[in-house]
């Protein structure tokens, strides 16, 4: 398997994410079809009260930051 050498520093940062940080692990679709990988925080169907608890848990790593980006997704499950 070819090493893809450009995100090889996220695997080390995102294992140091306890599991008890996030409700589970999904999918987001990109604007342009691309996945991308996600960590629930919080779901739920009104979008008012999820923008008003988007923060970052105290269990995260500061590093992990650093490869993440807090924000919404829809989800059409």
């Amino acid at each position: 398997r070819k090493q893809n050498y450009e995100l090889s520093y996220h695997i080390p940062i995102i294992n140091t994410i306890p599991e008890t940080a996030y409700k589970y692990v999904g999918c987001g679709v990109e604007s342009d079809g691309d996945l991308s990988l996600v960590l629930v925080l919080e779901d739920g169907y009104d979008r008012a009260a999820l923008e008003s608890v988007i923060t970052t848990p105290d269990a995260f790593p500061k590093a992990s930051l650093s490869v993440l980006t807090l924000g919404i997704w829809p989800s059409w499950d």
